[in-house]
């Protein structure tokens, strides 16, 4: 079994996920930035995208960072 990451910050986070977890918990904006900042290769590794309370995240003004995300 892998392991799974709950991203709260870049630093701390970067070198669990760079040994490409399983699952990944965090906000649009928190993952995009990761992704950004080369740290997580979504693309490479994530096969399904669940979005948790979907509604809040679009309402929050995480609809942009989704979009983003999902591409």
């Amino acid at each position: 079994m892998g392991h799974t990451v709950f991203i709260s910050g870049i630093c701390p986070c970067r070198p669990l996920l760079m040994d490409r977890p399983d699952i990944v918990v965090g906000t649009p904006s928190k993952i995009l930035a990761h992704v950004k900042a080369g740290n997580l290769q979504l693309r490479d590794s994530i096969e399904m995208v669940v979005v948790d309370e979907a509604d809040l995240v679009f309402s929050f003004g995480y609809e942009t960072d989704m979009k983003t995300l999902l591409r």
